[in-house]
């Protein structure tokens, strides 16, 4: 749902006004569309934020139901993935130790990488926190949310209540914003936990294939509900990094992507409009 203004509904738009330097005239960008989605959070959810005190990382108060549901399924991926994977393959495949130490160590490469990232995307401030000069060199921009100068790339995000600079979007799952600042990070956990799922994956299948038919069927129903969570969720993150590496062809970020779609679809209604309003004008007259 947009907000009253029509900006979206967890980043407003750049409600900035323009700092007057004579020598360096600054370009505004046009007012962005209305757009929708689960990386941005719905008016209802925001309360009276202009009250809140900004957010300063992923762990700051209040939590969204979606950052506590992915951290619950980061755990149960691990638990799951030992109990399941890492205990039948010491089991029923003990004379390929050099194989299952492989597995296991690469596993816990990438997940301690996978986890590190996501600490460092919650832990990095992506903030703007506005220049101090009287008068701003150019590409700066005044906030009047956060009454300072800020650059123009910024946009202030109601969800932190601050600017984020290189808004990108603001991420219910990892409760914060993702900007300039720890996009890198983003980047590299959402690639590392597709990564992590197609080993995680890889694993369980090889063990149904090859031992199905000599472990009990607790430990089948057990890799059955790995199944059931990991292809799913395996799915959403290798969507999403396939996602952002478009958007890193294209030179774009998601919040301009979203503000490029809208705008065409609100062309395209015109242009519906228009002709519509051209077919019936004959009958009128008639």
């Amino acid at each position: 749902m947009p907000n009253a203004d029509g900006s979206p509904a967890g980043a407003t738009s750049p409600h900035h006004t323009d700092v007057v330097v004579p020598s360096a005239p600054q370009e505004r960008k046009p007012p962005p569309f209305i757009i929708g989605g689960l990386c941005f959070p719905e008016p209802s959810e925001l309360g009276d934020w202009r009250t809140q005190v900004p957010r300063r990382h992923t762990f700051h108060r209040p939590f969204h139901i979606y950052s506590l549901s992915s951290w619950f399924f980061i755990t149960l991926m691990i638990v799951l993935y030992g109990v399941c994977v890492v205990r039948p393959l010491s089991i029923y495949a003990p004379n390929s130790w050099i194989w299952n130490t492989s597995v296991v160590m690469a596993y816990t490469i990438m997940a301690v990488a996978c986890l590190s990232s996501l600490f460092a995307v919650g832990l990095v401030d992506p903030g703007d926190h506005g220049s101090g000069d009287a008068r701003p060199t150019h590409g700066y921009f005044r906030c009047s949310y956060c009454d300072r100068h800020v650059k123009g790339s910024s946009r202030h995000c109601k969800a932190c209540n601050k600017c984020i600079e290189g808004f990108d979007h603001h991420c219910k799952y990892l409760n914060t914003c993702v900007g300039k600042h720890n996009y890198f990070f983003f980047i590299a956990y959402v690639t590392l936990c597709a990564m992590v799922s197609v080993l995680q994956l890889s694993c369980a299948l090889y063990l149904i294939i090859n031992y199905s038919s000599v472990m009990l069927p607790v430990e089948i129903a057990f890799i059955a509900v790995f199944f059931a969570v990991a292809v799913p969720m395996g799915g959403l993150v290798g969507h999403l990094a396939t996602f952002h590496l478009f958007l890193h062809c294209r030179g774009t970020s998601t919040y301009d992507y979203l503000m490029e779609k809208r705008a065409r679809q609100e062309m395209e209604m015109d242009e519906q409009r228009r002709r519509t309003a051209a077919a019936a004008a004959p009958r009128t007259q008639t």
